[in-house]
């Protein structure tokens, strides 16, 4: 009997470790056709070649300063996105809206923090700095704001169908919008709008909901460079234009002339409701609603930027006004781009670059050193490898296995593609000048960095779609 149990006890073990074995053999087996058939290495390898395109143009673009180490930090940086990016890829991508409010609260914490402790740098306080290290925290918030609005719209199965479930995530994009305004970064926060508006798309928000927030995001692009405009010319006082400058541009004039329009709006509903009966006073609300929020924030935005950035904005709509200053950047990026003609001057032979002509060459304006040393072929192929990045991005948005992940794929393709999209649009005079890096080929380790961990998020959401 005794016998009998050790040998069945032994057996057991046995069997049970040649379980274990087997499962591991499995796991590993079905990991490795994972990787194999599930890691978008078009998607990783695009992303490679572009940063290996960007470091190349940040060495040419900077051999000309004393020490150019530039580059070489870009590497280290990319070094660290690497490892970021591999690290990402590991762990479930679930596991991001599981702690999605600690990474929303972190990057709230941030961009309170470096308002108060961050050092002034170019009349801004946007980087953390400690020691030879620096961090630009806007950049971690854009992508800690994709995160906990995909995963709240992820919960939203039947779509956003009361004001309050629409309220909720225009404050989670409002919250950082404000604190990076107040840093000043204006380029930053305009990529914030878009993203939202995509990610409440494909949620099933309502139209009006959309037509809402479109219609304030364009009215107050409108009203802050009115605004701007208005400070940096001398109006006279007699004209139309000065009137409204002085009734928009004041806190005190702008509430009385919103309680006026919303007497207008009142009056203007009981007079139509004499003749017909079935009129709302929804439409009404929705539009003063539209107008007061559009003013207000216009207002603040107004106040919050600096004299530079004001001109800046005005450069857009009259380049004329300040060619040798505040429209210098953007006139020699011009001639350094059409001065590219079709092949470009070569790598370290473009003028306008290697002779300091071109401000901010390795960050806010490269895609212009591309464009001067590499020409339209050099530029079109950077677009190209950008193209496929979003294609690659989008098909893994439409392809994911839940809701999280498509909203989050989708959030963080439509942040790379507006950022791409106003950069290069600021280099050829189609966009004002706000500030922009490139994302994965200008200088700057925080854009490379979360650019990169954004990618690994992509990556991630792939690859979970084939394992089993």
């Amino acid at each position: 009997m005794i016998l009998d149990f050790g040998l069945r006890g032994l057996i057991s073990s046995i069997e049970n470790r040649k379980s274990k074995i087997e499962n591991s053999i499995r796991g590993k087996i079905m990991l490795n056709y994972s990787l194999r058939r599930g890691f978008d290495y078009v998607l990783f390898i695009g992303m490679l070649l572009i940063i290996f395109l960007g470091i190349l143009v940040i060495y040419s673009a900077t051999q000309s300063l004393e020490g150019n180490v530039l580059w070489y930090k870009q590497v280290l940086w990319f070094g660290i996105g690497l490892l970021g990016l591999m690290s990402t890829v590991l762990f479930d991508y679930q596991l991001l809206g599981k702690y999605s409010r600690i990474i929303y609260i972190l990057a709230i914490f941030l961009l309170v923090f470096v308002l108060f402790g961050g050092p002034l740098i170019r009349s801004a306080r946007s980087w953390l700095v400690i020691g030879s290290f620096s961090f630009q925290p806007s950049e971690f918030a854009k992508l800690a704001t994709i995160i906990i609005i995909a995963e709240y719209l992820s919960t939203k199965r039947e779509g956003l169908t009361t004001i309050s479930e629409f309220i909720y995530p225009t404050t989670l994009v409002a919250l950082p919008v404000l604190l990076i305004l107040m840093q000043p970064d204006l380029g930053t926060t305009l990529v914030f709008l878009p993203v939202i508006i995509v990610m409440l798309y494909i949620t099933g928000a309502k139209q009006v909901y959309l037509v809402t927030l479109i219609s304030i995001s364009i009215l107050i692009i409108i009203f802050t460079l009115f605004l701007s405009w208005g400070n940096v010319h001398a109006i006279h006082n007699t004209s139309v234009l000065y009137f409204l400058h002085t009734w928009i541009s004041s806190i005190k004039y702008s509430a009385i002339l919103l309680i006026c329009l919303l007497g207008i709006m009142v009056g203007s509903y009981y007079i139509l409701k004499l003749f017909r009966k079935n009129i709302r006073f929804t439409v009404f609300g929705l539009i003063f609603v539209i107008i007061a929020v559009s003013l207000t924030v216009s207002l603040m935005a107004d106040g919050f930027l600096k004299d530079y950035q004001r001109k800046r904005l005005v450069v857009f709509i009259d380049p004329g006004i300040d060619p040798l200053s505040a429209g210098y950047n953007i006139n020699q990026s011009k001639i350094a781009i059409g001065s590219g003609k079709l092949v470009g001057k070569g790598l370290f032979h473009g003028t306008q670059s290697q002779l300091g002509f071109l401000p901010e060459r390795q960050s806010d304006f490269i895609f212009s050193v591309i464009g001067e040393e590499l020409g339209f072929i050099g530029a079109s192929i950077l677009l190209f490898l950008f193209l496929v990045i979003i294609y690659r991005g989008v098909s893994i948005a439409f392809s994911s296995r839940d809701t999280f992940g498509c909203l989050l794929a989708a959030g963080i393709v439509t942040m790379l593609a507006v950022q791409v999209f106003l950069n290069v649009g600021i280099s050829l005079g189609i966009m004002p000048v706000t500030g922009l890096t490139l994302p994965l080929v200008s200088y700057g380790g925080s854009s490379l960095f979360i650019t990169m961990v954004s990618i690994g998020i992509l990556l991630n959401i792939r690859l979970r779609r084939y394992l089993l």
